[in-house]
């Protein structure tokens, strides 16, 4: 995907699309290698980030355990990864190497697990401060995002929160949920907004910051 300014013509698009064809293309394989670079990094390291602390993963081979039961766990002993014996005896116990299919069965678990993280947290942190901040919500959705940590529909009211934030600190989490609450209030994001969101985070704007600074 390239981006060109509103107004350019088909012609000004196409004539850029051939004479930056090589860059664009040099550029499309740096972002996925990254991307996969990323992706690999926890089966590779043996580390999860879980709100801002890292994990080192211990797998538990379970017995007779469906496969569609596999999950994780964090507990005071740490973080887990329940796996059953035959996908384990299929694919060996260096997860890096996993072929494709599996090791994107591994990947799923992981987001459901950050998943069942933010839901849980979210649902403790919602009722709170929206009783601080004076304001109705409606249902909780968590899903993984790509361009949002959140999201609020003022006509419901439902908010919506990206998985993907059980990777850092908290006080991201307990940010974005104010930011979104605060949208019940103003739709918008003008002064009356921000000056809702600081009363009740004075640290909003350099927490906004971080988090488009940090690699989701």
């Amino acid at each position: 995907m390239a981006s060109v300014p509103l107004r350019s013509t088909r012609a000004q698009i196409e004539s850029f699309l051939v004479t930056n064809e090589s860059w664009i293309r040099k550029t499309h394989d740096k972002v996925a290698k990254m991307r996969l670079k990323q992706a690999l990094n926890w089966r590779q390291t043996g580390l999860l980030p879980v709100w801002g602390a890292q994990f080192l993963l211990a797998v538990e081979e379970v017995g007779n355990l469906p496969r569609q039961q596999a999950k994780l766990e964090l507990d005071e002993g740490g973080l887990s990864m329940l796996l059953p014996s035959s996908l384990l005896s299929a694919n060996g116990p260096e997860l890096s190497r996993w072929p494709a299919e599996d090791a994107h069965a591994l990947d799923r678990l992981v987001d459901s697990f950050y998943h069942g993280q933010v839901r849980s947290a979210g649902g403790l942190l919602i009722p709170r401060l929206s009783q601080e901040i004076a304001v109705k919500p409606g249902n909780l959705a968590v899903r993984k995002m790509k361009s949002r940590w959140g999201s609020c529909n003022p006509r419901t009211g439902r908010i919506c929160l990206n998985s993907e934030l059980a990777r850092y600190d908290e006080k991201f989490l307990r940010y974005i949920v104010i930011h979104e609450l605060a949208h019940l209030r103003h739709a918008n994001h003008g002064a009356e907004f921000w000056t809702l969101v600081e009363k009740h985070e004075p640290q909003a704007r350099e927490l906004r910051k971080q988090l488009r600074q940090v690699s989701r």
